[in-house]
């Protein structure tokens, strides 16, 4: 049976995702990266030293220790980070070949395929920027607070509304990392060291990332946790989440009050592109299916959904064959992969955000 909820998707245009989701909803960052604009996300607003003229302090400057230092064996730099995320958290392995205009003016890195291509993919997935003078500068040292960033907005998990880490006494709401800091204490990865204090501006240790790693992958991985109707959902729109969660007030009574999932239900239920059950519920933890999913992301991203084609290899009867070949004929899925089996199952997380990480470096030219 089909969901009946995710049957009562309606078109929403035929624009792209992004240019379809950022239409509806205003991203909670953007205060946050206006703030540090220009800065390649090295600004910190817990420093005394504003940044004057987007000259930020070298991250082996005084306080951090440079790369050829003696902290450098136990501490991460930029470069070994943006590698790290797309190995070992992304599940990126294949080496692109490096855009000889990305980073013109770094030939280090140009002459790393490697780096070069972690930093390419982390740039398209908004997560790390180079600095005002096009250089990505891969053997500085990288601070907690921008090491919180780059993770969270590289796999999507960025951006929510829910206050989870206010009672952290060193950071504060108004800190440009706080809403990425924040979206990983609400999936359970930790921020804060044995203190109870988050140390945003300490150069962070591979003992550090190790942590951070580990437990992104958990969150991902976990066998037993399958994804439901809500966070699905989410992965569409990754990080481009509606602000004004705190004073949110659900129109669902399975939803609960001031978090992510009442002002992104409510808008989805206001723009008339998702509906509750005839009982008024949402049922954001129901399984989705894989052909149920499939609908989910071709009906958001406009595709052609009118005919069948052949190419996922779904029944051509099947209420999703033409979902799923919409899907396969634009590169998203592979040719032939979603079999009547395959259709009844229900994807993990790390199948979800994997779809959605590829179709966003699609659009953004990775």
């Amino acid at each position: 049976m089909e969901n009946p909820k995710i049957s009562g998707i309606k078109s929403v245009s035929a624009e792209n995702l992004n240019d379809t989701l950022k239409r509806l909803v205003a991203p909670i960052a953007l205060a946050a990266m206006t703030a540090v604009a220009g800065c390649g996300g090295q600004a910190n607003s817990y420093s005394e030293n504003n940044c004057p003229d987007c000259e930020c302090p070298d991250a082996g400057s005084a306080g951090a220790g440079g790369a050829g230092g003696s902290e450098a064996e136990d501490h991460m730099t930029r470069g070994e980070l943006a590698v790290a995320i797309k190995e070992d958290v992304m599940g990126y392995n294949e080496i692109k070949a490096c855009d000889p205009n990305f980073f013109p003016d770094d030939e280090d890195i140009q002459n790393d395929s490697r780096l070069c291509d972690a930093a390419n993919l982390l740039n398209k997935r908004g997560g790390m920027d180079s600095y005002p003078n096009g250089t990505f500068r891969a053997d500085d040292l990288i601070n907690r607070a921008e090491t919180f960033k780059v993770a969270g907005q590289s796999v999507g998990l960025a951006g929510y509304p829910d206050i989870c880490t206010e009672a952290v006494s060193d950071i504060s709401y108004q800190d440009w990392f706080y809403p990425y800091t924040n979206a990983l204490c609400m999936h359970g990865i930790p921020v804060t060291k044995d203190d109870g204090l988050m140390h945003p501006a300490d150069t962070l240790t591979k003992e550090d990332w190790k942590s951070v790693a580990n437990h992104i992958n958990a969150y991902m991985n976990t066998p037993a946790d399958r994804i439901g109707t809500s966070e699905a959902i989410y992965s569409v729109l990754l990080d481009n989440f509606p602000a004004g969660g705190e004073a949110c007030v659900s129109l669902f009574p399975d939803i609960a009050d001031r978090s992510m999932e009442c002002v992104i239900t409510n808008m989805l239920e206001q723009e008339g592109i998702i509906n509750g059950y005839s009982d008024g519920k949402f049922g954001p933890k129901d399984a989705i299916t894989w052909a149920q999913l499939s609908k989910l992301y071709a009906v958001a991203l406009g595709l052609d959904v009118t005919k069948g084609t052949g190419c996922s290899g779904a029944e051509a009867t099947s209420w999703y064959a033409a979902y799923a070949d919409a899907l396969c004929d634009n590169g998203y899925i592979e040719q032939g992969s979603m079999t009547d089996e395959k259709a009844l199952q229900t994807p993990t997380k790390r199948d979800v955000y994997k779809l959605a990480w590829d179709i966003q470096l699609d659009q953004n030219g990775y």
